[in-house]
């Protein structure tokens, strides 16, 4: 770990994680201008990233270390390693 005094803790198999991470502002624009009045919505880019991906792009900006930890065994099993927006051009909201 370097002397950076902000560390980004990843569990060691976090390149082969991803997640479809979205912006909270992208969340709120799409609650904000939503045509329905209620339901559930599966908001996000359709583009998944790995949190070691998103780790290393916010060591980069902010000059953090990066520090793999192990993954917790009361994990095992609960956890998913791929979530993604899954897209119907037909139907959406706005």
């Amino acid at each position: 770990v370097s002397q950076s005094r902000y560390v980004i803790k990843i569990f060691d198999n976090s390149d082969t994680t991803y997640r479809d991470f979205i912006h909270v502002n992208s969340v709120v624009k799409t609650i904000l201008e939503c045509k329905k009045e209620s339901g559930i919505y599966d908001v996000g880019t359709a583009a998944p990233k790995s949190f070691t991906e998103v780790a290393d792009s916010v060591a980069k900006r902010t000059g953090a270390a990066i520090e793999r930890i192990k993954f917790p065994p009361s994990l095992w099993g609960k956890y998913q390693y791929f979530t993604k927006a899954q897209y119907n051009y037909n139907e959406l909201i706005f």
